[in-house]
Parts: structure tokens; C-alpha cells; sequence
């Protein structure tokens, strides 16, 4: 779903650079499908890093397409980095709860 926005997104935003951090399974069809959307210029695949800080601290925001998270620690180094967030529904899911 991501990666279909991003060509309406580039005509108000031509300059968009989106950095795709991590290896999982389905990085050989996220890399097939930027290429069927014509969009290897914009989307950048970094593979996995140490240094999540550094890379949350450069960009202007995160991305958490996941449909699910048992501990969003991307969402919550995010934040902490004063970084704005876009993520799905599943984050409506997470309430706190008390039993005082």
C-alpha cells in the first residue's frame, strides 16, 4: 500500500526520497514492485542497520506499514526522536490499561 502512494505523492513532492531499512521476506518483492511502479529513483533499499538513531534523526518522518506489532520499538525509537509517525490501525490497538 505504501509503495502505490508514493507516485501521487511525488507530484506534490518531487523530491521525496523514501529509505527502506531492514532485510525481511518480502524485501525481493518490495524491490520488484518499486520497479513495476517506476520508482527505483525514490525508493532506496538499505538493508539492515545498527544505528537506527542516525537514520531516524535524518529522515523528517517513520513509516510503520506493519499490520501488526507486538512491541513497536521502530514506532517508539520514532518518537523519541522527535520524529512524527504514520503507521496503521493496528496502533489503535495499544491503550494501557490499569487494575488498581
Amino acid at each position: 500500500m505504501l509503495l502505490e502512494a508514493i507516485p501521487a505523492i511525488l507530484k506534490k513532492f518531487p523530491r521525496l526520497q523514501v529509505m527502506c531499512l531492514g532485510d525481511g521476506t518480502l524485501r525481493k518483492e518490495l524491490e520488484t514492485k518499486v520497479s513495476e511502479l517506476n520508482i527505483r529513483e525514490t525508493v532506496h533499499f538499505v538493508g539492515f542497520q545498527q544505528n537506527m538513531t542516525e537514520w531516524l534523526c535524518a529522515g523528517d518522518l517513520t513509516v510503520l506499514p506493519s499490520f501488526y506489532e507486538g512491541l513497536p520499538l521502530v514506532a517508539i525509537e520514532s518518537l523519541a526522536a522527535s520524529r512524527a509517525l504514520v503507521a496503521t490501525a493496528w496502533m489503535e490497538r495499544l491503550k494501557w490499561s490499569s487494575t488498581a
